[in-house]
């Protein structure tokens, strides 16, 4: 009787794991040719509910199911059309934006590899968002981004609003925007743009939700839009978020092609005067729990090496290779002063050319700086310049969500799996 018993619970357990794996393959989705399984959209909807802090129970499964699987679609699609124009992203393209995706704080002291471990999330799931991203930020520079004409007059009457607005005050904002492309849509988009600020109001944090949902140019960079004054947004935009303060979100904004949502991350006066750029290497260490004084001396230690002799910044990354910092050590390029985040301004904006900064810590690394070279910069060529970038975003915006628009129309979709 018992060795009956122990064939039937063996025989229900076997039924059981069959069903569990039956249901992890089960089709929710096809894209093409493409077949997107339970276990795809499982491992990204855990990937978003852990990132956006958002308690994983049956309801909000259900409430972001269908919006997380829509952005599988895109990735696919836009996956797609970078095989089918011949764009390629390589392992280090990749494995270099993992890098910098793991350097932000949101992860805490496990990292962002310790994240993914505690999560159960396997490391495939957000390399393959960021191979999508990859693959549609180059097709859309290359194939859009030479269409773009932006004539000097539009840039003279943008001067001439930026030089009556002087001294008036200016905004950093943050964005997720939701296109809307057919009336059908509205009601669901709004429901999801609702969920968004009630989500982020309860304190999910707004840079992985727009690298997750926002469908404008801004998403890769976590939706960050930069300074902007009063008249160069779309005026119901402006008029939405006037009595906004730091830290506020807005409401949805019904505007063209969709809906908004918008952040202030900071103010400030409006200037005219020049912009100081600062030419900056790094030299980091990746530590996977928050770093001792005995790190802190280790990468002082390295930095001596490295910096001493004041090599040129094209050298510090084969430098600092030999040393064993992480990868991510380099040369930054030309940046602007005032964009800098605020512990590294404070710890380079005094800072001769030549020397190096004291030990900056970002999240579970020690970063430190060294200043290659400085400019003072002509502020009518700044300006023209950054203008016309603000421009042709707002058009690059307009076009890569047409040009996605016209991807799934042109495709097959069976997305009613669910």
């Amino acid at each position: 009787m018992r060795a009956l018993f122990l064939i039937v619970v063996s025989v229900g357990l076997l039924t059981s794991a069959a069903a569990n794996a039956q249901d992890v393959l089960r089709i929710v989705a096809v894209v093409n040719d493409e077949a997107i399984s339970a276990l795809d959209l499982e491992q990204r909807l855990r990937l978003f509910m852990a990132n956006a802090r958002i308690t994983d129970n049956r309801d909000t499964r259900n409430l972001w199911r269908r919006r997380v699987l829509r952005v599988l679609v895109d990735e696919r699609l836009k996956l797609q059309e970078a095989e089918r124009l011949g764009v390629y992203v390589s392992e280090h393209e990749i494995e270099e934006a993992i890098y910098s995706v793991a350097l932000k704080p949101i992860w805490g002291s496990l990292g962002l590899e310790g994240f993914l471990k505690k999560e159960g999330i396997d490391r495939s799931v957000i390399a393959n968002e960021i191979q999508a991203q990859i693959a549609w930020d180059k097709i859309v520079t290359q194939r859009l981004v030479p269409r773009i004409f932006i004539g000097d007059d539009e840039i003279d009457d943008a001067m001439k609003r930026m030089e009556t607005n002087k001294g008036k005050s200016e905004r950093k904002l943050s964005e997720i925007f939701l296109s809307m492309d057919n009336p059908d849509e509205s009601k669901d988009v709004m429901q999801t743009a609702h969920t968004l600020v009630d989500q982020l109001r309860s304190g999910a944090p707004f840079e992985p939700l727009a690298r997750q949902f926002s469908e404008g140019s801004t998403a890769m960079h976590g939706g960050d839009i930069g300074w902007v004054q009063q008249g160069q947004l779309a005026p119901e935009l402006d008029s939405a978020i006037a009595d906004l303060r730091i830290g506020d979100i807005s409401t949805p904004i019904r505007s063209a092609g969709g809906v908004y949502i918008v952040k202030i991350l900071d103010q400030r006066t409006a200037s005219m005067m020049p912009s100081t750029k600062v030419r900056l290497a790094q030299l980091v260490n990746a530590f996977s729990d928050q770093p001792n004084q005995t790190n802190i001396e280790y990468i002082q230690e390295m930095a001596a090496t490295v910096f001493n002799h004041g090599p040129p910044c094209e050298k510090v990354s084969s430098i600092a290779s030999e040393v064993g910092a992480a990868p991510s050590s380099g040369d930054l390029g030309w940046l602007n002063m005032d964009e800098l985040p605020k512990s590294v301004l404070e710890a380079v904006k005094v800072l001769e050319v030549g020397k190096a900064s004291s030990p900056v810590q970002l999240g579970s690394n020690i970063h430190i700086f060294y200043v290659c070279e400085r400019s003072q910069l002509d502020v009518q060529r700044v300006k023209r310049e950054e203008i016309a970038n603000s421009i042709g975003q707002k058009r690059l915006m307009v076009m890569a969500r047409r040009y996605m628009r016209d991807l799934r129309r042109a495709a097959f979709l069976d997305e009613n799996r669910l």
